[in-house]
């Protein structure tokens, strides 16, 4: 049986839209190169955008159009599909949330043999570092801070993170995984 994921954006005029493929191929471009490990921080991160920059006197704020929270391999593939829709996906890493490093419960397992792509197995957190620079790779802007509120009532969506900056949304995609419970 095949598993599929499936991202699914709701329009302002209530329509829906299927984000699965790249809206225009043509359209696609690369990404400059990066260093291992940059963190993509963009300046209207952590901050509310109002149109004063582009000189109509304070109107609404900047809607990010794809916020993704959680950078486990959820996270991760979500970030890769949103970017090849060319939506520019935001993701929150997380910093430390729930205990876990950012790149979820894979970060703490050391030999990951059920993989797909990697037939001599492969290191948990190296194949972390490696769907996360396929997320850069396809546009997601990674925030290493963890988000400890969302406001779903109404769009656009209100993501609150732990130092209090607010993004709005238009899309949220929650993939926080799980915490593993020790037995001690």
């Amino acid at each position: 049986m095949a598993h599929h994921l499936y991202c699914i954006q709701r329009l302002t005029d209530g329509r829906s839209r299927d984000l699965t493929a790249p809206r225009d191929p043509g359209r696609r471009t690369r990404l400059p190169p990066q260093r291992p490990g940059a963190i993509l921080t963009p300046p209207q991160v952590g901050a509310r955008h109002h149109a004063m920059a582009n000189g109509n006197g304070g109107g609404p704020e900047k809607i990010e159009n794809c916020v993704i929270i959680g950078s486990g391999p959820a996270g991760h593939t979500a970030a890769v599909y949103a970017g090849r829709a060319m939506l520019e996906p935001l993701m929150y890493e997380g910093f430390m949330a729930g205990g876990v490093a950012a790149g979820g419960q894979l970060t703490t397992t050391t030999d990951v043999e059920n993989y797909p792509g990697f037939p001599e197995g492969i290191g948990g957190p190296e194949l972390m570092f490696l769907m996360r620079q396929q997320s850069q790779r396809s546009g997601a802007r990674i925030v290493t801070e963890t988000v400890k509120a969302v406001d779903l009532s109404a769009p656009p969506y209100q993501v609150t993170t732990d130092s209090g900056a607010q993004v709005a949304a238009r899309t949220v995609i929650i993939a926080t995984g799980a915490t593993a419970k020790r037995l001690y």
